[in-house]
């Protein structure tokens, strides 16, 4: 994700990177299967952007 970002920088558009609670370099406690967990997070990432007024062209996920 980041050579994605790296690139969409260099076409001057901007993105955002995040980890799910629990994996990769955030805070919190890894639960396997925690699926609901992960749609808070979603859902808080959108709620940060709806309210700083940015707009969401797409939405792109990845898993190791």
């Amino acid at each position: 994700m980041a050579q994605l970002a790296a690139a969409l920088e260099n076409a001057g558009i901007s993105s955002f990177r995040f980890d799910f609670t629990g994996n990769g370099e955030s805070e919190g406690s890894f639960e396997f299967g925690n699926y609901w967990r992960e749609v808070d997070d979603i859902h808080s990432v959108a709620q940060h952007f709806h309210e700083t007024n940015r707009r969401v062209m797409a939405i792109v996920g990845h898993s190791k």
